[in-house]
């Protein structure tokens, strides 16, 4: 007999759906500015330094850095999330080896987690190249 777990909160869908396509998103938008930024300021000849490095390679630096930081908010959001639902039930489903997973709100909370993670690790291997290489 399957029972439904209430968390105490209401669960937004659409709140869940940006929470599951957040790393996706993030990552599309930073590698797109990313590219745009550099292939704009080559043609146009910038050449410039900030804090002792080439400027496009620090902007990108910064762009990394934030694109990262949005999407761990999105994976601790939906890790807080999936906690909630299974704060009574996961030391009962441990024991009797029952599945993971209750409903669709689980699945995409978990997923979001881990897409979350993916794409963190993503776009750092995007962004850091621009430690070491020279743009243009």
């Amino acid at each position: 007999m399957s029972e439904v777990v209430s968390s105490g909160q209401d669960t937004n869908a659409r709140a869940l759906w940006v929470q599951l396509l957040a790393g996706p998103i993030l990552w599309s938008v930073h590698f797109l500015v990313s590219y745009m930024l550099v292939e704009a300021a080559c043609q146009a000849g910038w050449n410039f330094t900030m804090l002792g490095m080439n400027g496009l390679s620090f902007l990108v630096i910064v762009l990394t850095a934030l694109a990262v930081l949005g999407t761990a908010l999105f994976a601790v959001k939906s890790y807080r999330g999936w906690r909630t639902i299974h704060a009574g039930r996961l030391r009962d489903q441990v024991r009797e080896g029952s599945g993971w997973f209750e409903g669709p709100v689980d699945f995409m909370y978990f997923s979001g987690l881990l897409l979350s993670v993916l794409f963190a690790i993503v776009i750092l291997m995007v962004g850091l190249p621009a430690l070491f290489l020279q743009p243009c």
